[in-house]
């Protein structure tokens, strides 16, 4: 068996017998001739337990990383970022394309439009370094169902959303 720093045996046998020992002898435990190892070599049971825990918190971080790291947006894509609420989601009593000319208004204020998917029926836009989607539904009769979704970066940012909407809802009734 391997020599090592975590052999309790030793130390606990050896300070048992020599209990009134002063500090300034405790250097003599380890006897005449052998130096002091204050770590042991690779084949050392500490050793080898301390790699595997490194090894084991290294795995376990990349896992966190690339296991949370995609998000779904209006469009169908994914898309990089952390999971949160990102969307709001309110129905007006009011015709798709009314919704949607209210929608494109806000968006153009504030900031650049990027794209108008006719198909999905999303809107897709830039506000500073947000990225914004909006997705209008008319699958039920008189009402439109639109969901702002705001990803700045990789992080939700529910407020921008939030504003976006309420803008949205100005349009709506001031047109």
């Amino acid at each position: 068996m391997p020599s090592s720093v975590c052999n309790s045996d030793h130390y606990s046998n050896s300070s048992s017998k020599n209990k009134t020992q002063s500090p300034s002898s405790a250097g003599s435990l380890r006897g005449r001739g052998q130096p002091l190892v204050l770590d042991g070599g690779v084949e050392s049971v500490c050793i080898t337990a301390m790699q595997n825990n490194f090894f084991t918190v290294l795995a376990l971080t990349c896992l966190l990383f690339w296991g949370a790291g995609c998000v779904s947006t209006e469009k169908g894509d994914l898309k990089f970022g952390v999971p949160g609420k990102d969307t709001i989601v309110s129905r007006y009593e009011l015709s798709y394309d009314k919704v949607k000319t209210a929608a494109l208004a806000v968006l153009k204020r504030n900031g650049t439009l990027l794209g108008d998917d006719l198909i999905r029926k999303v809107l897709e836009a830039r506000i500073d370094t947000a990225s914004v989607f909006v997705g209008l539904d008319d699958s039920e009769p008189k009402i439109t169902k639109i969901s702002v979704q705001v990803r700045r970066g990789a992080v939700a940012d529910i407020d921008l959303a939030s504003e976006l909407q309420k803008q949205i809802y100005g349009e709506l009734i001031t047109h």
